[in-house]
């Protein structure tokens, strides 16, 4: 969960450090980092269950069955949320889930 996230990111660090990768990944690792601090401060979704909308609703809406697409569509919203924070409503995502579907 969250609270494991410093510790998580302390041994990358170190992991990188000891494989002579820092000068390649340390920049990216400490993009991330950036990004989750600013997800986590700004209390948005971090995991699933976070998000404006369920796997329930994407169902009823897409009429879709149970099953993986469903999965791949809500981690797809996710990415978006992480992403853009402020997407993170029903509406929103149910529209950015319907041009997905469409699209696949």
């Amino acid at each position: 969960g969250r609270d494991s996230l410093p510790d998580l990111f302390a041994l990358r660090h170190a992991d990188n450090e000891g494989s002579g990768t820092r000068a390649r990944t340390t920049p990216r690792l400490e993009e991330l980092k950036e990004r989750v601090d600013r997800v986590i401060q700004e209390d948005d979704a971090l995991d699933l269950s976070a998000l404006e909308i369920t796997g329930t609703d994407l169902m009823e809406s897409l009429s879709l069955s149970p099953g993986p697409e469903v999965g791949k569509l809500l981690k797809h919203l996710l990415d978006v949320v992480l992403e853009n924070p402020e997407r993170n409503s029903r509406e929103v995502l149910l529209e950015i889930a319907r041009e997905k579907h469409k699209s696949a």
